[in-house]
């Protein structure tokens, strides 16, 4: 049986990564320009961002509910997102009923004291996100420490891209997997985003501890990144889930990495309807999807896209 035979929104999904404003700028920009943006954003501060394209407290908010509510509206009621305002994010969150963590980015560590007094009281889970290359080895020990500390799980960005696979490589001088494990991060309830790149060795070290593989088909070949060979990290027994940050869209990433994976290695017979589904389920029911705020959300949201455009 195949994704086609099945009524998929019958189901109720967790999106395990989500990056609401690429989200925002996703049908406004080619992808080329997409992909300066991602990395401008995880460059900055989250104050730095806000203040260099001119976003106010109100446009923050209505991203991140843009974000969710689209989510939402596809059947998702566990999302992880990577927020700009980790506290405000939180509120957004407990008023439409979501469950999932909220990353703090690396750039903001210095902040993570405060914001956790603020998720003291919170079923909403804080975490923090880290990329090694981007974020430089001071930086990522610092959040091993932090995360170590006050006991938050953490997702590294890894072997997401074949030339930042190699210059870790070089730059640490072993193989990257080996400096996770060096730093400490693979013991901090510890989750991958990318692994296209790893290899059986690898994906051995991440499955020894127990860590998850985070993927995104439709957005890594979109970004012209490759793709996870999602059948290997299921082989190599790791706990592989599936997350939609720009395109948004869990269900076409549910379409995606069965499809893609079986044409990767000529095999029809792999990674059937509910192995797929498995990656992407939610164990909660569906949120109600509020049409009227989604349209007016919207509308702020085109306004908020014009100023970016003013300003760059």
């Amino acid at each position: 049986m195949n994704y086609y035979d099945k009524n998929i929104s019958a189901f109720a999904f967790k999106n395990s990564l989500s990056l609401p404003f690429l989200n925002l700028i996703k049908k406004h920009y080619d992808t080329k320009e997409i992909l300066v943006w991602q990395e401008r954003f995880f460059e900055l501060s989250s104050k730095e961002f806000l203040r260099e394209y001119g976003l106010c407290q109100k446009d923050l908010e209505n991203i991140i509910k843009f974000c969710l509510l689209e989510n939402i509206k596809l059947g998702v009621s566990e999302i992880d997102v990577v927020s700009l305002d980790p506290v405000l994010c939180r509120s957004i969150f407990e008023e439409f009923g979501l469950k999932g963590r909220i990353y703090l980015k690396a750039k903001d560590i210095d902040d993570l004291p405060e914001i956790v007094k603020e998720f003291k009281s919170s079923k909403i889970e804080l975490a923090v996100m880290v990329d090694p290359y981007l974020d430089g080895d001071d930086l990522t020990n610092t959040v091993s420490l932090y995360s170590g500390k006050y006991k938050l799980p953490v997702l590294v960005t890894l072997f997401d891209d074949l030339q930042k696979t190699g210059m870790l490589n070089s730059l640490f001088d072993m193989p990257p997997a080996d400096y996770i494990e060096k730093v400490g991060l693979f013991d901090r309830d510890c989750s991958v985003y990318g692994g296209i790149y790893a290899d059986k060795d690898d994906f051995a070290k991440i499955a020894s501890y127990g860590a998850k593989v985070v993927v995104s088909l439709f957005d890594s070949l979109n970004l012209g990144k490759g793709v996870a060979n999602v059948y290997s990290m299921k082989n190599m027994e790791i706990d592989v889930k599936l997350c939609s940050p720009i395109n948004n869209n869990i269900i076409d990433e549910i379409k995606l990495a069965g499809v893609v994976n079986r044409g990767l290695l000529k095999d029809p017979t792999i990674l059937k309807f509910d192995e797929v589904l498995e990656f992407a389920l939610s164990e909660r029911g569906k949120i109600e999807f509020d049409q009227k705020l989604y349209e007016n959300v919207k509308i702020e949201c085109e306004k908020i896209i014009e100023k970016l455009k003013e300003k760059n």
